[in-house]
């Protein structure tokens, strides 16, 4: 327990990755991987895991030894004047599409669990929980410290771990099959879409942004590195056992209720947390969802804004208007998406084609960046770090042809 209580104390950058990347699309796509396909899709999140470690300790290197965020290091690294503002534009521009759809999404599943709390305003409808997130989130951002928001973001992501991870080992799942779904990969007809949902919702491009930028401002030097990165192992794998966890609790579930799914839409969330939670499962699994989309609603606009610092180069603190207008612009735009007309299924799409299209960018100029001698001396990119991230690299450049892939078959 003082171990735990120690760790809560120290911890920062890595519980903002964690809570980022366990928003409403990481539940309910590990809830559909579960039902639909039992444990045979594990191996994706193994893949998805250390994927996600081997960008984000990128990050933390280039943060504490280089004293750069990702922008700051591509204007650095960037030699003619015209290739500087061309790939700071792409990457702002990628940054700010990508999160106000995240955003959006994001404000959209905090109210799932809670679709009837409805209310009207001037004849305009709005959900209960929908404001409450919107209001809390902007508190959030623009009250808190960053240090607060990590520590709250911490307190979110361990509540979720603990039903979860709870559910899974008192449900008794097979963990001989748990085990081979981990580590013999299965390719079963119609995964490809969910393994893709899988990876895409666990190594969020924001977060190597959010990562970078946090360790610069919480560590001093490279004596930090081992603590910085035991931040980020923790944090990351608690975040990984939760995706985990609900997809061992969703495969048990529904396959002994006998329930069939028929698609995404008709999945019942709740269903998977009856054995511990009892009646009480679909109130948690809404609470759960709000939480979730709560936690990814703070650090979406937040990543945005210490982007738009390092390309522009202004202070990264929330005592900057600059800084508070991009989060601002990021959160009231996601706001306004999310109370649109477009309905949940566009969204998603929009989102997953944002993400494709951002993360194989994002991977390909961290790894041009942590190649430098220049940044960060001793301290860039060796072999297994290439050849790790030269892998992500390569299916990141394949998730974002299969995301516009689908969203181009759904508009035809």
């Amino acid at each position: 327990m003082s171990y735990l209580s120690e760790w809560f104390k120290r911890s920062g950058p890595g519980a903002l990755v964690a809570a980022a990347f366990i928003g409403p699309g990481t539940v309910t796509t590990a809830s559909v991987a579960g039902a639909s396909f039992g444990y045979t899709l594990l191996w994706a999140l193994v893949f998805s895991i250390i994927a996600t470690l081997t960008v984000q300790e990128m990050a933390i290197r280039l943060g504490i030894v280089g004293k750069l965020g990702v922008g700051q290091a591509i204007r650095k690294k960037s030699g003619g004047k015209i290739i500087k503002v061309l790939a700071s534009a792409l990457i702002f521009s990628a940054i700010i599409v990508g999160n106000t759809a995240y955003e959006g999404g994001n404000l959209r599943g905090a109210t799932i669990g809670f679709s009837t709390w409805n209310f009207s305003i001037g004849g305009l409808t709005i959900n209960f929980f929908f404001l409450l997130a919107v209001v809390i989130g902007f508190s959030f951002l623009f009250f808190g410290r960053i240090s607060y928001i990590e520590k709250v973001m911490t307190v979110f992501v361990g509540l979720m771990g603990l039903i979860f991870i709870s559910t899974a080992i008192f449900i008794s799942p097979d963990w001989g099959q748990v085990l081979k779904g981990m580590f013999m990969p299965e390719a079963k007809e119609g995964s490809t879409a969910i393994v893709v949902g899988l990876i895409g919702t666990t190594v969020v491009p924001y977060n190597i942004f959010l990562h970078a930028n946090s360790s610069k401002n919480k560590w001093q030097n490279a004596e930090d590195l081992s603590a910085a990165r035991k931040d980020s192992l923790i944090s990351i794998l608690i975040g990984g056992l939760i995706t985990f966890a609900i997809v061992i609790t969703s495969s048990v579930a529904y396959e002994a209720s006998g329930h069939q799914l028929l698609d995404k839409s008709s999945i019942d969330l709740g269903l998977q947390l009856e054995p511990l939670l009892g009646s009480y499962s679909s109130t948690f699994i809404g609470l759960g969802l709000f939480f979730a989309g709560l936690s990814s609603a703070v650090t979406a606009p937040l990543a945005a804004a210490y982007t738009g610092s390092e390309i522009f180069n202004f202070p990264n603190d929330n005592r900057s208007s600059r800084f508070r207008l991009i989060w601002i612009m990021v959160f009231v735009i996601g706001c306004l998406l999310s109370i649109s007309g477009i309905d949940s299924i566009g969204l998603i799409l929009f989102a997953q084609a944002a993400n494709g299209l951002l993360l194989p960018i994002v991977v390909g100029f961290l790894l041009w960046v942590m190649n430098s001698s220049k940044i960060l001396g001793d301290f860039k990119n060796g072999i297994w770090s290439n050849l790790l991230g030269g892998l992500v690299f390569l299916i990141s450049l394949y998730l974002g042809y299969n995301s516009l892939s689908g969203v181009f078959q759904q508009l035809q």
